[in-house]
């Protein structure tokens, strides 16, 4: 029996090691067809965390927490496994601190912080791939609580370090009233880096929405701030990448909601210009940046190198799904149930359902939902249809050529729904404007259409005959007219029919010309060849409607020469030739020579005078005979002239 899918992966995966030139887990996970991707994972892990403790080259829980974020719990079995079997192995010369638990060490050791530079810890607030969040007090020169982010290892990878400086970086640059502001940065005295910002005493955007029970138009009033924020970090030159709930906090300012875009951790620079880090940023070949369900197209290619601003018009384009339906185009279901290679295609390929059509397909969620959104269910679906609607899904474009170009004009069409203004998301016909209209004037409309109303009832009962004899005549002409083009149409099929006739006739008079003209020639080759049986029996295979002409009729005389009876000699003929020419027949008897046309057959010159033998010279000019009594004469072949000798 053959090698599973899985297996083949492992042993592929297990030879690049080996060979010295290893695969990234991450592009095995994505040509995984069928099975479990946890279990792959899982497998992979084992393979590759054995193989760099043997190497001295002690990995860390950091780096690939950060690498399958949403697998953490799969990456700590796996290195709590591996570092229990090398301890039982018998790889004695492996150094005690490649087993040893550095990350453990190094989480208590963040857990042990009570100060960084002049900033109390005060308690733990996250802790992501790369760092730990801390919120803190300055006491120094001003007191004001912030939010202290430390790096979470002493021993931090390139890719760590560059990223941690990346996100610190593009922080930095903004200034911006709904994004996270950077304070201050350093080193603490173990020597991890780390940054010192804005605290937001917030919960994600779509949390405070449905805690709060926000209205459709109050989700998008929030919306198009996190928008005007994120179109604020592209004109820095910066692309978010990882645009998601969790990463737009709502705060409140004097008790008003405001939003607050966090967490550049995965940002990216759109220009060389714009440097985030001195470090070489790079991110592998098949390594997949982002979170699934806010992931645009573009990022879920193995090969996500070709990014701009309109990926993360994309995930704000989720973000106004989410916030309208309460569920992300691709669903929690979805991401739970496919393989990792499924769920990208879904990404890249599946159109997501119009806003309206998912609540309409909610079944009993939607009492729920409406409730959060503090709209009765029925109301609600007709809110999203239409307008709504084709914003959401110009935001999810696949092609992103057909999205919004930046996220500022996402915000404006969102603005132009909430004036009851006309949208750009869709072309704005006649009728689709008469509506927009109507809802900003709807008194001088109703007014309107009222006195509109009472005219057609008024003009209703005389226009009634008039209208049905219209109808009689228009239902008349058009009668006729089909009439008419049945006619033409039958007309048209019958002289097609006499054209493709006649150009049949014409191939086919054409084919039997060539057949004939064939003929012609190939009766001249055996002519020519001296086979004139042969010439005569080809001459006359053509059909008799193709010899009615000089060239046949010179070619039959000229064959039938060969047997022509020439009538004239009054004695016994003794010798004759042929001019070279074949045009000549020169025959002698004893009293006389006589010249003859080899094709008519008729006599043209005669010489009196025995000939016993005739001759014709290679010019074919002259003629030489001699008589009984040994006589030369010399003549000329066209004329009676001549000399005897």
């Amino acid at each position: 029996m053959g090698k599973s899918e899985f297996e083949e992966l492992c042993d592929r995966f297990e030879a690049s090691w080996r060979d010295g030139h290893p695969l990234p887990i991450e592009s095995l996970l994505a040509e995984l067809k069928t099975g479990d991707r946890v279990q792959l994972l899982r497998s992979l892990l084992d393979i590759e965390l054995e193989y760099r403790f043997k190497s001295h080259q002690p990995p860390s829980t950091v780096e690939y927490e950060a690498r399958f974020s949403d697998q953490q719990e799969v990456v700590a079995k796996a290195f709590t496994s591996v570092r229990k079997r090398l301890r039982s192995s018998t790889f004695d010369e492996l150094p005690e601190t490649a087993f040893a638990s550095k990350d453990i060490a190094n989480s208590k050791e963040i857990e042990l912080l009570t100060r960084v530079g002049p900033y109390k810890i005060l308690q733990p607030l996250g802790r992501g791939g790369m760092g730990q969040v801390f919120l803190a007090e300055q006491t120094e020169p001003v007191i004001r609580r912030v939010a202290v982010k430390v790096i979470n290892t002493d021993t931090p990878t390139k890719e760590i370090l560059a990223r941690f400086e990346a996100e610190r970086q593009a922080l930095a640059m903004m200034e911006h009233q709904h994004i996270a502001k950077v304070f201050d940065a350093g080193v603490t005295n173990t020597g991890r880096p780390y940054f010192v910002m804005e605290w937001v005493k917030g919960v994600p955007i779509s949390e405070h929405c449905d805690k709060n029970k926000l209205s459709p138009e109050d989700r998008l009033e929030l919306f198009v701030q996190t928008c005007r924020a994120i179109q604020h970090a592209h004109a820095k030159g910066i692309v978010h990448r990882d645009i998601k709930p969790s990463n737009v906090l709502v705060t409140l300012d004097d008790g008003k909601p405001t939003v607050k875009v966090i967490d550049f951790g995965l940002a990216k620079a759109m220009h060389a210009a714009t440097r985030l880090t001195d470090r070489t940023l790079f991110t592998q070949h098949g390594q997949i940046v982002g979170t699934l369900a806010y992931m645009s197209p573009e990022q879920a290619e193995l090969s996500s190198l070709d990014i701009d601003t309109r990926t993360d018009v994309y995930s704000l384009g989720v973000v106004l799904y989410e916030l309208l339906t309460g569920s992300t185009p691709i669903t929690a279901d979805e991401i739970r149930c496919n393989a990792f290679d499924r769920i990208l295609a879904l990404i890249r390929e599946a159109d997501p359902p119009r806003p309206s059509i998912r609540l309409s397909d909610s079944g009993d969620a939607l009492t729920g939902i409406s409730q959060q959104r503090r709209t009765d269910p029925r109301r609600l679906t007709v809110i999203l249809k239409g307008d709504l609607d084709w914003i959401a899904l110009k935001a999810l474009e696949k092609d992103r050529n057909r999205r919004y170009d930046t996220a500022a004009a996402l915000a404006d069409d969102v603005q132009r729904f909430l004036k009851n203004e006309a949208i750009e998301a869709r072309p704005p016909s006649f009728k689709y404007q008469l509506q927009k209209s109507f809802r900003k004037h709807r008194v001088r409309y109703l007014a309107a259409s009222t006195m509109l109303c009472l005219l057609l009832a008024g003009l209703a009962g005389t226009g009634t005959m008039w209208h049905l004899a219209r109808e009689n005549y228009r239902q008349a002409k058009a009668n006729e007219r089909r009439a008419i083009e049945q006619g033409n149409r039958a007309d048209a099929e019958a002289e097609q029919k006499r054209l493709e006739a006649n150009r049949a006739n014409e191939n086919e008079e054409l084919a039997k010309a060539e057949a004939a003209a064939a003929k012609f020639q190939l009766a001249n080759a055996r002519w020519d060849a001296g086979r004139a049986g042969e010439a005569r029996r080809v001459l006359h295979q053509i059909p008799a409607e193709y010899r009615d002409n000089f060239e046949w009729h010179y070619c039959n005389r000229r064959f039938r020469g060969s047997e022509v009876s020439l009538y004239g000699h009054t004695s016994p003929v003794l010798s004759a030739c042929y001019s070279p020419n074949g045009e000549r027949i020169v025959s002698g008897s004893r009293n006389e020579l006589i010249i003859w046309d080899a094709i008519t057959g008729k006599s043209l010159i005669r010489r009196e005078g025995a000939s016993v033998s005739v001759s014709c010279s290679p010019d074919g000019r002259r003629i030489a005979s001699i008589s009984g009594d040994g006589v030369i004469s010399i003549w000329n072949l066209n004329s009676s002239d001549g000399e005897r000798f």
